[in-house]
Parts: C-alpha cells; structure tokens; sequence
C-alpha cells in the first residue's frame, strides 16, 4: 500500500488499509496513518482496517473520519491477536465510529474489556461478526439492532454468563445466531433467572421471534439452553459441549396428541417448525423435545446418555453414531418417511430395519450384535443404495431386487454369495472390499457370469482368498461396464482374455502375482484411463497393443522393463503418461 494514499480525496473502492507503526502524525515515519482516511469520504462497498493496535491515540483513531463515509457497506476493523489492552483500548474504537448506513460490521481480535456505545446506534445493521475479543467480560445489547439478521459470536474465551442485557430488547430481525467457541461461557438466560423456567420460555418467544437458524459449537462449560421455545427455528446445530443438559419443561405434548398451528398453541410448543437437528458430542444431554413434527432430517453423535428419539413423522434423513443403544428400543418412533439411515457404532435391531418401508440409503458401519443372524434386507424394497463395513459378525445377507449401490467393506465373516448379486439386475455400482471371507468355492466357480449385466463400477480390494482365474467367466457379460477397480488380489496372475468393449477406466494396483495383460487389450475400444501400480512382476505389455482412445496412463512399481512402452502401438493419442 503507497504512503499518501489519503491524498486520493475521490477514490472510491479500498479494499485493505494496514495501519503502520509509530501512527501518529507526529511521526517522521513514513509508515501509513489512520488519519490518511480522513478525507476519503467517498469510499463504498468494504474495507478491511487491520493492525489496529498500531493507534496509541484516541485523537489519531477519530481523524480516520470513518463516520463520513455514508456509502460504506462492509467494515472490518482488525487487531493482532497478540495485541493487548489498556486504558486507552476503548477511547481509540470509540474513535472508529462508522456512519450509520453500515450493513456488515468485523471486529476481530479487540483487545479491550468493553465494546464502544456506537454499535448499538447502528441502526441499518444487518450482518455482525464479533470474532477473538478474548478480554470482553460481556456481551453489549445487541437486541437494540432493528434491523440485525445474522449474528456470529465466537472465541470471547472471558465471557462466563449471557442475560438479558444481551438481548436488551427483541431481536426483531435476527434470523441466524451463531455461538463457536466460547470456552468459559456457563450460562444463558433471559430475565427471571435460570430457575424460572416458565419466564424463560416466555423471554425466548418474545426476544427471537424470528430466528431461523441456530448454532452453538465448542463450548464446553454451557450447561443448557434457556428455553426449547424458539418459535421460528428451523435449523438447530449443537456440538462439543460437554456440560450441556435439557431445560426444565412443563406443558409439552404426548406422542399422538393433535397439535394445533394457532399461535396460540406454537407458543407452547418445543421447537415447533425445526427441521435440521444436528447434536454432536454433548455426553450429558439425556432428553429432546418429544415431539418434532416438521423434523425432516436428525444427526445424533456421541451423545451416550439420551434415552429417546423424538417422535418425528416428517423424518427423511437419520444419522444414529455412536450413542446409547437402548435409544432404539425406548419409544422408538414409526419412521415411515425415513429414505436415508447411517448408523454407526450401536447394536443393530433387525425389528428397527424391518419398519423403514421408505427407505433408499442405507449406511451401516462398525455395528455388533447380528451373531449367526441373516441380516434380511430383501423387504425393505424401496431400498436403492446399501453401505455395510466393519461388521465383523455379518454372516449372510439377503438384498431387496432393485438395488443400485452395494459396498461391503472389512466384513470378514460374510460368505461369498455370488447368486444373489447375479440377480441384482438395477445394480450400477458395486465395491466389495476386505473381506476375507470370500474364498473361491464349487458354488463360485459354477457360476457363469458372476456378476449382474447391468454394473457400469465394479471395485474389488485387498482379496487374499479369493482366486481370481484366468478364465473370462469372472468378467463375462459385463456390457455396461465403464470402470474396473483391482486392488490387492495377490491371486490373479493373467488378467483374463475377453472383450469389454464399454470399459473407460481399468485400475491395477497391488496384484503382486500379475504377470501379463489380455493380448487383444486394442480391442478394448472405449478404454481412456490406464493405471497401473505395484504389479512387480508385470515386466511387459501386450503385443497387440494398447487402446487407440486411451489418453491417460500411471505406471509405477511393475517390473524393470520398462522399455517396450514407449514402442507399444497406440500410444498416438496420449496426453498425460505418469
């Protein structure tokens, strides 16, 4: 940034201006001034002001004039963050008053203990970020913003208790308020105190009237919400905080019961119009509200003492990771709108599968208890994509018909079950990974055309028992397949002989035993991305040559003789070799 720059009296557009050192007029220095914007009165759009912490008098942060520029929108006013304060901290942001008209106000790293009296003057402020002021003790009266819709309020690592002086009045207009980081906060009331609960869910209505969304994030001595009351809420995400518990509740509804939409009722309702509930890590929480009729999708992670899904009826979408395994048999809700389920770390019930009639994405992983169960999935016929991995007890499983998506990874005691994925015949995409429990066996070895006609990826890793033979059988009427994936069969020593005229990406890596490719490789027409990699006894390539459209190829940890690739034919049209 040029010294002088305040000399430019009709410049319109400053994106950045970094205070220098030694910044006072005073000063031989020819480090930049905050005064330099004092006649810069046509500034608009945004400026970022940083190393604040350069202004050692109040009189030099007055002479920026920041309350002139009227056409200003976005202001960010920036200290170090190894800046600290003293007694002169707020008369020098005092001193940076900007003009009314602001929409989106930063203050980052503030040394001081008290935030200026203007900012509750800025009466056309929609967007306010109050980011590190690690010395603030308490929050100003941010209430008193009529026009005030997104509020974020993060690292202030000195504030223990939120009241109602941060409310000051309603927030009229807020509609997301975001919470990160705030270690040492404990509290968060309205007026009435913690222990008047029906004041607090009172206070809630009228002081958020109409926020939308709601996150509080790593703050691990909060001990609870002030309320379930947010009338308008729709998105609610909580996570990391470790002291956290459910408020007090009085006049909620049971399971079943008719819930009407007039004011009048919504007030007493919990979280009425709330659609996304995301709650991660917060140990301590045991209840939510019972009943969430609008719900449509709820992740729960690490929450161990929580004893109840909410009745949700509307629920598409359901995250179950790692929380108490008795919340599948308490209360356990109808989820008959349910298509998207990811369960991790819990005891599976066969009897909660068997009720998601609606269901198309399945997710389960690290999930004990089946035993010697089949794990019967072939009812749940709306079911289109399926994830299973580390499920080591997982003998047998039976697939509904028209599923697209199937991934089996490290489940080490399924059996092969080459039958049923033939009849697959809408399965696209199929990855089976890390299962030591497919071996090569009579009921394999008679099976013609393994796989289902109608897979375009097929992806096959880290088989030790499994023999793959030289034999096309394998791979025979694959005429939709696009991608092949080979990773880690030490079994497969000659990539079998046989068109796959659709094949676009052929993957190798790891196959320590292989030693040849197919001859009539040319003859694979559509093939464009070739790799190759660890196959150390893969010394040379096929005679008849490569594929004319292939244009990418990785090569690397084969054999060293090397030294017939660049010869092999159709190599023409290749623009990447690695």
């Amino acid at each position: 940034m040029p010294h002088g720059i305040g000399m430019l009296i009709s410049l319109q557009t400053l994106p950045e201006f970094v205070v220098g050192e030694n910044n006072t007029r005073c000063s031989s220095s020819s480090s930049n001034i905050i005064g330099e914007l004092k006649d810069l009165k046509h500034l608009k759009g945004q400026l970022h002001i940083s190393k604040l912490e350069n202004i050692s008098v109040a009189r030099d942060a007055k002479e920026a004039y920041l309350d002139n520029k009227e056409c200003l929108r976005k202001l960010e006013l920036v200290w170090s963050d190894k800046g600290s304060g003293n007694e002169r901290t707020l008369e020098i942001i005092e001193g940076l008053q900007p003009h009314s008209n602001l929409e989106d106000l930063n203050i980052s790293c503030y040394p001081g203990s008290r935030f200026p009296s203007w900012i509750k003057m800025l009466s056309n402020l929609q967007i306010l970020q109050l980011c590190e002021c690690k010395q603030l003790n308490a929050l100003p009266p941010l209430g008193r913003l009529p026009l005030l819709k997104y509020l974020w309020i993060k690292g202030m690592s000195n504030i223990k208790h939120v009241g109602p002086e941060f409310c000051g009045q309603e927030f009229q207009s807020l509609e997301v308020l975001k919470l990160i980081s705030n270690t040492e906060w404990e509290e968060w009331c309205f007026e009435g105190g913690v222990d008047d609960q029906e004041q607090q869910d009172t206070k809630c209505l009228q002081f958020f009237p109409s926020i939308g969304s709601l996150t509080i994030q790593n703050c691990p001595k909060l001990r609870r919400l002030p309320s379930y009351r947010f009338a308008s809420l729709l998105s609610l995400n909580i996570a990391d905080c470790n002291e956290l518990t459910s408020p007090p509740r009085h006049g909620n509804f049971s399971y079943g019961e008719s819930l009407s939409t007039s004011a009048t009722a919504i007030g007493y309702q919990e979280f009425p119009f709330l659609r996304y509930l995301t709650i991660t890590n917060c140990p301590k929480l045991r209840e939510l509200p019972e009943h969430l009729p609008f719900l449509v999708s709820l992740h729960l992670e690490q929450c161990q003492e929580l004893v109840a899904v909410p009745w949700v009826p509307s629920l598409c979408h359901l995250d179950l990771l790692e929380i108490n395994n008795s919340i599948l048999f308490a209360r356990l809700p109808k989820l008959s709108a349910l298509s998207y389920l990811w369960i991790l770390g819990i005891c599976l019930v066969q009897d909660f599968l068997q009720m998601l009639t609606s269901l198309e994405n399945l997710h389960i992983k690290s999930c004990s208890g089946l035993g010697n169960k089949i794990m019967d999935l072939h009812y749940i016929v709306s079911l289109r994509h399926f994830e299973i991995e580390n499920c080591h007890d997982v003998k047998s499983m039976t697939l509904p018909p028209k599923l697209q998506t199937l991934s089996v990874t490290a489940c080490q005691s399924l059996e092969f079950f080459p039958t049923m994925i033939h009849n697959l015949t809408c399965l696209t995409h199929l990855t089976i990974s890390q299962c030591s429990g497919f071996t090569s066996s009579p009921a394999v070895d008679g099976v013609r055309g393994l796989w289902p006609a109608s897979l375009e990826f097929l992806c096959l890793k880290d088989f030790s028992n499994l023999d793959l033979p030289s034999r096309f059988w394998w791979l025979h009427n694959l005429t939709s397949l696009q991608t092949l994936i080979i990773v880690g069969c030490s079994s497969l020593k000659h990539f079998p002989n046989g068109l796959l005229p659709t094949l676009k990406r052929l993957c190798i890596s790891d196959c320590k035993n292989l030693e040849s490719l197919p001859e009539q490789m040319n003859l694979f027409t559509s093939l464009g991305h070739l790799s190759i990699n660890k196959c150390s006894r893969l010394v040379t390539f096929p005679s008849g040559g490569l594929p004319k459209k292939l244009e990418k190829m990785q090569i690397g940890g084969c054999g060293d003789n090397l030294d017939m690739l660049p010869k092999c034919p159709g190599l023409s049209k290749l623009t990447s070799l690695e």
